[in-house]
């Protein structure tokens, strides 16, 4: 669905909806750029960014009856990006702070056994 060199969002869209692995593979080919380099620059790492990928192209698969509704694919595709990005960067402070706390008292129990 480029028609000279024009990537047409709605035809692809409805092509889409309708199960074209064509069109997803279109969408990914055009957006998977725009959603792997700010994950990297927020995680740091490659495998984590790919990983942030692939769940929103799981995303758009899943929720593909629901996409010719919408006006942007680029909004949307990028606001699920920065909620996934955000998502895991809130799960990794959750998990520093776990750790922090786990060696506090680790501290604090070496500390009373001795």
């Amino acid at each position: 669905m480029l028609t000279e060199g024009k990537y047409e969002e709605k035809k692809l869209l409805i092509l889409l909806a309708e199960r074209s692995e064509y069109a997803i593979q279109l969408i990914f080919d055009h957006h998977r750029n725009r959603i792997f380099k700010p994950a990297m620059q927020y995680v740091k790492f490659p495998a984590i960014a790919e990983g942030i990928v692939q769940d929103v192209f799981l995303k758009i698969w899943f929720q593909r009856t629901n996409l010719p509704g919408i006006n942007s694919l680029e909004g949307w595709i990028y606001t699920l990006s920065r909620n996934l990005i955000l998502n895991h960067l809130k799960k990794l402070s959750h998990e520093w702070n776990a750790r922090r706390k786990w060696a506090e008292q680790k501290i604090h129990f070496e500390e009373t056994a001795l």
